[in-house]
């Protein structure tokens, strides 16, 4: 079988898994109140998205571009970005058992799991944000060539962002050690401003500013390549199904992280 194949298969075996686990029966006051939180927060990144490149273009002072105005916020982006996803992204899963005797490589179950993680809400989001800022703000200011690299580097720090999220999630799933680091993680990042000299937003627009207007933003692919390794190679050496999830005895609010 094919890579699209099964992944048409493997869709249609989840949709069908939804619907027979009863997620389309009872609980529609629950249902209902979190599609209204996911057409909220797609509504405001969409706005985002058109009105923060006529503020950064009001900002800009004489010398200055749009994307180093825009960067000088992307570090804390980034890293707000991987602290969120670790809690509420859903990375999905295989339950090897029902395809272990069927033809299909074991290695390509891994790509294909990979690549359905990439298509998550917290892509759509950022997505929401990164294009209309290219268009808007980036090609008027600086051309088709700027905006180009700057959607392609933004993209490949969110998709960088997903799938190390992914990784983290499943190397520390069920820990509430690895959820303290990270809210404590999230309040150091926040508490730099108070430090004088010592704000993130300097060092990101030192490092993001011309390094995302440039041929070298293409250079960030190798970033989300490398945490998609690093995905693969733990799935292939946690493949048997003994091993798939984390621990079968814990409790408390991380074990929803447990995956199969």
């Amino acid at each position: 079988m094919n890579t699209p194949g099964l992944l048409k298969t493997l869709l249609n075996h989840t949709y069908k898994s939804t619907v027979r686990t009863g997620f389309i029966r009872g609980g529609w006051l629950i249902k209902i109140f979190m599609g209204f939180l996911a057409v909220y927060f797609l509504a405001i990144f969409t706005l985002l998205g058109f009105y923060l490149p006529q503020l950064a273009v009001k900002q800009a002072s004489e010398g200055e571009t749009v994307i180093q105005i825009a960067s000088q916020y992307i570090l804390y982006i980034i890293i707000t970005d991987v602290i969120m996803r670790f809690f509420f992204q859903s990375g999905g899963g295989i339950n090897l058992k029902h395809y272990v005797l069927q033809p299909v490589y074991y290695k390509r179950l891994i790509h294909v799991l990979l690549l359905r993680s990439a298509f998550n809400f917290f892509n759509l989001l950022l997505l929401l944000f990164i294009i209309p800022f290219s268009v808007q703000a980036v090609f008027p200011e600086q051309g088709i060539t700027a905006a180009i690299f700057f959607t392609a580097g933004m993209v490949f720090l969110m998709l960088f962002n997903s799938f190390i999220a992914d990784y983290l999630r499943r190397l520390f799933a069920g820990s509430l050690k690895a959820a303290l680091i990270m809210i404590l993680c999230f309040a150091a990042v926040f508490s730099t401003v108070l430090i004088e000299g010592f704000a993130l937003t300097d060092i990101s627009k030192m490092i993001l500013g011309k390094l995302l207007a440039s041929p070298a933003a293409l250079l960030c692919i190798v970033l989300p390549a490398v945490a998609y390794k690093m995905n693969q190679q733990y799935l292939a050496q946690n493949r048997y199904g003994e091993m798939w999830k984390v621990n079968a005895n814990t409790t408390g609010f991380l074990s929803r992280l447990e995956w199969s």
